[in-house]
């Protein structure tokens, strides 16, 4: 039986189950939870058969799920998933015929179908009751219904209460009531008339691996001459030879296979034969006793039942135990078993069907490849197309060089270190070398690769093969047939990585030494991090709040930075900061005669030439995206700037917010002028502004602000999510933890479904990962505020950890263990102490200078005492003196108190001068001082 659309009353779900967890391959869910115990709605729709939410035809005050179906060659159908409680009043059935009359209404406009299914709780088998109620109120709209047998049978009652209702009941061809597992509510089922649809499998090449030894394949490639490869001095020909001769010995160890992949083909791993036996026994017994009524058959299916429902737990905690026992060591097997309880084992659906511009449609995998790729190779250009033309120098904000950057030949022990990292499960590239066999026969191959590689930078050429890149679409959001809602992954060639990887740790020296990127930037950067970003500016803003001041910040939003940067403007930027010729021209090789083409479905999408943006999934492509961005400070004359790649924001402090609004729109309108003439796109519509103050100053300015660029007026915002945290106005954090509670219940859920199941080892791993993660993220920013001023805020998550270590621990509420000894048992650290950790972490790093110098420039030691006693009180306050202490500036507001400089200080300085006087960050945890 082929189910392509299923409904499902009392789904009982909440915001802590995501849809990962419940979701079925090859399915879409479209869902509705009751917002307390119990009920909720979902609907699981083929992803064969194009659909898409309809929230406007919902109901406020009913449990109902509206979903737009659109089978290929078939009339669309508005379908409506209800659910009607047993303890509903008269209000229901008005609220209801609110619903049917919009559905028909928008029907007759869209030329649609009605479908209305679910469990009403109103017998059509009783004349008396369902003429009453609604069958009558489905039939003023016309909508019959497709049952009318039994649909809920017990021993002592049958009833027909749920039901599919219908506009255009010729359309459906059969129904039926169908007796199922273990429920008393049968599955009803109804069959309509519709055009084909796709097929359920799809073919993929992969390389078998069942002879393969490595020792047997290095041994044959010692065997191989390479003078083809080292004889050769064409950057492209010398590769070619070498991928030759490298896949055919790979194809002789691991040939290429082709393979049939068929959906829903996957069934629970635990459910063994025996269990399955059992599922059968209880259906049978079940529909015995529905047909005979006996009260001993139902005895005997009640015990069935019973006895299935003990097999599958069984079966279940003995199929995790023994995973768990063969994946110890095995870090990529144990994720695999944690991610069976979150639901992010999942597979990926395919993709389906897709609709052309012109409102086609097609389920074609070559053509939903074209489509793809002709959709992602024009999305950026078609931006830059339509830019006016620069009316200034994009490079006349970058000072003239004064050092001058050149290539180094790599050496062979270079190369070989960076085969030996590769990690053997990433993606193979169009060239079909996979990591894997690149890392078994490292030694061997490193001596071709090596003369390769220097080729290419001897000659700034870089090879064809290394510029062609394998493009996935993944869907993001929404309608799955819109190619607009999906977003392309893209996989290039194993060895152009660690070309580029060879290329970048050269490149990252040269700035390095000589200082050339700028401290406003915190992407891909040692030391830096979204964490470092995110606490600058917060640092900068309860400065503010210490001296009576306001902020004005303004978020920036770039359309498709990435994937609009002018390749010449890049090379031109590249030369201004000292790349000498030969490294210019082999980024301009590197950069142009890119190709992309889209593999779907075994399926690939003819070759599209990509004209800007730097390369997508590639190492180099992060570290061109900064440089090019690198002199955006430059234009800045009155704000603060913080950047985290493309993420950019923009602040000013003052005392009154006029002053801020004219600070930041003058600079936002230089920002514009810097955009245009590197011909990148500010998004105004997402681009927000925030005023940041304490309660009482922002009541005095009046809350409102006002920030221009003499054509676009920025929103204001009362809150922003900037890198993952939620800023408010006054830093209350109010809205952050309520949206990482959502997210910690969401992991507390998934602990809770793994614990009878998963070892105490595990349960760990998923705390620190489901729950720990969010604690610990930028924790330094907020977590110190609510220790400090919110003690509800703590408490609420305090009540999170206690949950966790419970779950690891077994205990329960009514054990009544203390907290301290709880959190001990289960190896979980308090909140206030995990803070205390975190803070002297931020600041050992900043003060060994292992942060960014904007991190290191928030500390500074306290002065030393003058340096000739004229008194006995300065004589010992000079012996007494501690090189090691921080300054601890004066709190005249208590948000000042939880800053890094005050609060981290604070702390800092009540440690042992051994703890202080560490050197590494080892010796620092430990309590000891380096002994080196």
């Amino acid at each position: 039986m082929r189910i392509h659309v299923l409904g499902l009353n009392e789904t009982r779900l909440s915001d802590t189950i995501p849809d990962s967890f419940v979701g079925i391959d090859s399915y879409t869910l479209y869902r509705r939870d009751r917002d307390r115990q119990g009920g909720g709605v979902g609907v699981y729709v083929k992803q064969t058969i194009p659909s898409q939410r309809r929230c406007e035809l919902e109901q406020d005050d009913l449990e109902v799920c509206c979903i737009e179906i659109k089978p290929e060659k078939a009339r669309k159908t508005l379908l409506a998933c209800v659910y009607r409680p047993p303890t509903s009043g008269p209000d229901w059935r008005n609220s209801a015929e609110s619903l049917v009359h919009k559905l028909s209404q928008t029907a007759e406009k869209e030329n649609a179908d009605v479908a209305i299914m679910g469990d009403f709780n109103s017998d059509l088998l009783n004349s008396t009751q369902a003429m009453s109620s609604v069958e009558f109120l489905m039939g003023l709209y016309q909508l019959d219904p497709v049952i009318r047998e039994p649909t809920r049978i017990t021993e002592i009652t049958e009833s027909c209460i749920d039901n599919i209702f219908v506009s255009n009941p010729d359309r459906y061809k059969s129904s039926a009531s169908v007796a199922w597992g273990p429920s008393d509510h049968n599955l009803i089922l109804t069959c309509a008339k519709a055009g084909g649809e796709a097929g359920g499998s799809r073919r993929c090449e992969y390389r078998s691996y069942k002879q393969y030894t490595q020792q047997s394949f290095i041994d044959s490639l010692k065997s191989v001459r390479w003078d083809t490869v080292l004889d050769c001095f064409d950057v492209t020909d010398t590769w070619n030879a070498f991928k030759d001769v490298f896949l055919s010995v790979a194809d002789e160890h691991a040939p290429l296979r082709m393979k049939t992949v068929r959906e829903n083909s996957h069934t629970a791993p635990w459910l063994t034969d025996r269990a399955k036996n059992m599922m059968g026994r209880r259906d049978a017994a079940r529909r015995k006793a529905i047909k005979t009524k006996d009260v001993k058959d139902w005895e005997i299916y009640r015990s069935l039942r019973n006895q299935t429902t003990s097999m599958i737990r069984k079966e279940k905690k003995t199929h995790f135990a023994e995973a768990v026992s063969e994946a110890k060591g095995d870090q990529s097997l144990m994720w695999k078993i944690i991610n069976a309880f979150t639901g992010k084992s999942k597979s990926k659906s395919q993709v389906q069907n897709l609709v052309r511009p012109d409102n086609t449609s097609t389920s074609n995998p070559s053509e939903m490849a074209q489509e793809f790729n002709d959709y992602f190779s024009t999305c950026a250009s078609k931006l830059t197309d339509g830019m006016t033309a620069p009316q200034g120098n994009p490079l006349r904000h970058i000072p003239e060089p004064t050092r001058t950057f050149s290539f180094e030949s790599v050496d062979e022990s270079t190369v070989l270190n960076e085969l030996q990292r590769l990690k053997t499960k990433k993606a193979t590239g169009l060239d079909k070398i996979p990591s894997k066999l690149l890392k078994d026969s490292a030694p061997v191959i490193v001596k071709p690769l090596t003369h390769i590689f220097n080729l290419s930078l001897a000659t700034g050429q870089v090879p064809t093969d290394w510029k062609e890149a394998q493009i996935s679409p993944i869907h993001k959001s929404g309608n799955r047939a819109n190619v607009a809602n999906y977003r392309p992954v893209s996989v290039l060639s194993v060895m152009s990585k660690v070309m580029e990887k060879l290329v970048g740790n050269q490149v990252t020296r040269f700035l390095t030494r000589h200082d050339l990127l700028t401290t406003h930037q915190s992407g891909f950067r040692r030391h830096h991090s979204t964490a470092t970003a995110v606490q600058k500016i917060v640092e900068d803003i309860k400065s503010a709040f210490n001296c009576s001041k306001v902020t004005v910040a303004l978020f920036l939003d770039l359309r498709k930075a990435f994937d609009t940067v002018n390749h010449d403007i890049l090379l031109g930027k590249l030369k201004k900061l000292g790349f000498d010729n030969d490294v210019t021209n082999w980024f301009e090789s590197y950069l142009a005669d890119r190709f992309q083409t889209t593999h779907l479905q075994g399926q690939y999408s003819s070759k599209s030439r990509v004209n800007c943006g730097v390369p997508q999934g590639s190492v180099l492509g992060p570290l061109l995206f900064c440089l090019y961005v690198n002199d955006l400070p430059n234009v800045i004359r009155n704000c603060s700037i913080q950047m985290y790649a493309d993420d950019t924001v923009l602040y000013f402090s003052a005392s009154t917010v006029k002053d801020c609004e004219e600070a930041v729109s003058s600079d936002v309108r230089r920002v514009v002028d810097w955009l245009n003439e590197n011909k990148l796109l500010l998004h105004p519509d997402k681009t927000k502004s925030m005023l940041f103050g304490l309660p009482q100053k922002l009541r005095y300015a009046g809350g409102t602000v006002n920030i221009t660029d003499g054509v676009n007026v920025y929103e204001q915002v009362s809150s922003f999510t900037y890198l993952g945290i939620t800023l408010d106005p006054s830093l209350r954090w109010m809205a952050h933890v309520a949206k990482i509670t959502a997210k910690i219940l969401g992991g507390l859920g998934a602990m809770g479904r793994a614990r009878a199941f998963v070892s105490t080892d595990i349960l760990q791993t998923m705390y620190q990962t489901l729950l720990l993660s969010h604690l610990d993220y930028c924790a330094t920013a907020w977590l110190p505020s609510l220790v400090l001023s919110n003690k509800t805020l703590v408490l609420q998550l305090g009540r999170l950890i206690n949950r966790a270590a419970r779950l690891i621990t077994g205990h329960l509420l009514k054990d009544h263990v203390p907290v301290e000894v709880l959190l001990a048992e289960a190896g979980l650290e308090p909140l206030t102490k995990r803070v205390e950790t975190i803070s002297l972490a931020t600041v050992f790093k900043a003060v060994r200078g292992k942060a960014p110098v904007y991190m290191t420039d928030l500390f500074r030691w306290k002065s030393p005492p003058m340096l000739r006693a004229r008194t006995r009180t300065e004589a010992k306050l000079i012996r007494d003196y501690d090189p090691h202490l921080l300054h601890c500036p004066s709190a005249r507001v208590a948000s000042y108190r939880s800053s890094m400089q005050h609060y981290g200080a604070q702390l800092w300085n009540t440690l042992p001068l051994k703890q202080r006087a560490a050197v590494t960050y080892k010796d620092f945890k430990n309590g000891n001082p380096s002994k080196n």
